[in-house]
């Protein structure tokens, strides 16, 4: 519900509030809806948490979680900034240090397990056969619909003319086809849905194809608005079952639920 939620309203929304230039500040606001939603959750969390039942509290691991954003944000600002700054010394310093943190905080994680705390990321999940294999197919799955949606908003926006607002919402056929499927792959049958993971892909790389074909100086909105949901619906085959199995190959103790099919036998 969550992934098919973010997916439908974060780019459709993100055009919208591009396209109306709160404050004459531009895309800007669109980063700072997290704020809001943020702290509606945070109060929200705070009025309807349980407290834990028994000795064991679980805290978070904050030196964890800072120690990762720093090493992401090294990266990251030095990408986003640098070109602009013609790439100062800072940048320079940053990067490689950017590069090292996720190591640091590998280590640091470690250190965390062997003297029995909670670690913000448990390495241990990563143990079982398939796990790391299964990581690495979600981050090419991702990976390729987040190179998908910047090229489109580039090609909408700066190929076709598209204002911000209708290119966010011609992208929600996309939002439709990744709900449908995201919320009713757990009722095929089983056998079915293990297909999923190798049918999604298929689906997404000829739709995102025939889009290309047909969308190159144009936009026809019936035939561009069916490949999209196609290839909205391959996305969530690709993604949504084969997340829920590598929940089952983790365990009970980091994966809460999945469906029965998708724990292995002992």
């Amino acid at each position: 519900m969550v992934l098919a939620v973010g997916v439908a309203c974060g780019q459709v929304l993100g055009g919208l509030i591009v396209g109306a230039d709160l404050f004459g500040l531009g895309w800007r606001p669109a980063l700072l809806l997290n704020v809001p939603v943020g702290l509606t959750l945070l109060a929200v969390v705070r009025r309807t948490r349980q407290e834990p039942v028994g000795p064991a509290v679980t805290r978070l691991d904050l030196a964890g979680a800072g120690l990762l954003a720093a090493a992401i944000s090294a990266v990251i600002v030095p990408m986003v900034f640098g070109r602009q700054q013609q790439w100062p010394a800072w940048c320079v310093l940053l990067l490689p240090a950017g590069i090292r943190g996720p190591a640091g905080f590998v280590r640091y994680e470690r250190r965390v397990i062997e003297a029995g705390g909670q670690p913000l990321l448990d390495l241990r999940a990563l143990r079982p056969p398939g796990v790391r294999a299964g990581l690495a197919a979600c981050f090419l799955v991702m990976g390729a619909y987040t190179a998908f949606v910047f090229t489109l908003t580039l090609h909408l926006q700066n190929g076709l003319g598209f204002t911000a607002s209708r290119a966010g919402l011609a992208f929600a056929p996309y939002t439709a086809g990744f709900a449908i499927v995201s919320l009713a792959w757990t009722r095929l049958p089983a056998r079915t849905a293990r297909l999923l993971p190798v049918l999604g892909p298929v689906l997404f790389a000829a739709a995102l194809g025939a889009l290309l074909a047909v969308a190159g100086t144009r936009w026809p909105l019936l035939s561009t608005a069916t490949l999209l949901i196609c290839a909205g619906a391959g996305h969530a085959a690709s993604f949504s079952p084969l997340f829920a199995r590598l929940a089952g190959l983790i365990g009970p103790a980091t994966a809460r639920r999945c469906p029965p099919w998708a724990t292995p036998a002992p």
